[in-house]
């Protein structure tokens, strides 16, 4: 059995009133927030007159995330192209140029599936870790999947209890441009408050911490400054199996809990990826 947001506040006696009240001015702004379309091609955050675009649209102006995915893709198209073509070889057929046509469609088409296949694994784990901080009573660590029981491990060393889990936010300057998200845990510990976000990647990118301090500032700016954030973590739990030797070293040298530190900076430098999204999108014509 689930308890909604507000009533496990209510619950959470290691929460002091003046925050449990400044959390629920918060959590009334949350509620009007509305995810749909904000533009003909685009599906974003809408609250009141503002529509504003996910959070993670403005991340992909970041130089080193994109160059990275860049890298990625290529290594996907050419690794899935060569196998297919050393698969048909090795079978002694003979290729004709149709053949070898839908051979490189394949290929190009295989990062667009690996992706969609790591978002369906990535929505069940955020299911399961919604499930797990919201149920009344929670399950056995045996009854959960293997990155969920890593995440439960994780959790306990965090100190953290749990305030809310899956909340929208919204952030917008003076002049109306800003951003939208969701929150993947607001959790308060030692009378403040912390954010938490679960990533099932098979790398921790710097981007994560800027999308972290992103959401701080919308909390901040939503509650009129009477929620402050405090810090954030990184609970990242990649499929094992799924990661490569470098991947692996990187993994167990960092474990699944990772604080992130400098919250205005890496908000400082999101706002500069925000004006460049805004530059992108103008229309000189």
């Amino acid at each position: 059995m689930k308890e909604n947001i507000l009533e496990r506040l209510e619950r959470n006696e290691l929460v002091a009133e003046p925050d449990k009240q400044a959390f629920r001015d918060f959590y009334a702004v949350a509620r009007q927030i509305k995810f749909g379309r904000i533009c003909p091609r685009q599906e974003g955050y809408i609250f009141g007159d503002y529509k504003l675009p996910r959070c993670t649209s403005i991340l992909q102006y970041d130089g080193s995330k994109a160059g990275a995915l860049m890298e990625w893709a290529k290594r996907q198209v050419s690794g899935k192209i060569e196998d297919l073509l050393l698969r048909t070889l090795s079978e002694g057929k003979k290729l004709t140029a149709s053949e070898i046509s839908q051979i490189c469609c394949e290929g190009l088409a295989d990062p667009d599936r690996q992706r969609d296949e790591a978002a369906d694994v990535g929505t069940g784990v955020h299911d399961e870790i919604e499930s797990f901080l919201t149920d009344f009573i929670q399950p056995e660590v045996a009854e959960l999947s293997e990155p969920v029981r890593r995440f439960a491990v994780a959790w306990k060393r965090s100190g953290l209890t749990c305030v809310g889990t899956e909340i929208p936010v919204v952030w917008y300057d003076a002049n109306g441009q800003g951003f939208g998200g969701r929150l993947d845990i607001l959790a308060y510990k030692d009378g403040k408050f912390y954010i938490g976000d679960n990533k099932t990647s098979r790398s921790v990118h710097n981007s994560y911490g800027v999308q972290i301090g992103s959401y701080a500032a919308a909390v901040e700016q939503m509650s009129k400054g009477a929620i402050k954030i405090a810090g954030g973590y990184i609970f990242h739990i990649p499929t094992l199996e799924t990661l490569n030797d470098r991947q692996k070293k990187e993994y167990d040298k960092r474990g699944s809990l990772i604080e992130v530190r400098n919250l205005e900076d890496a908000f400082g430098y999101y706002r500069l990826l925000l004006g460049l999204y805004n530059k992108r999108n103008n229309k000189y014509f």
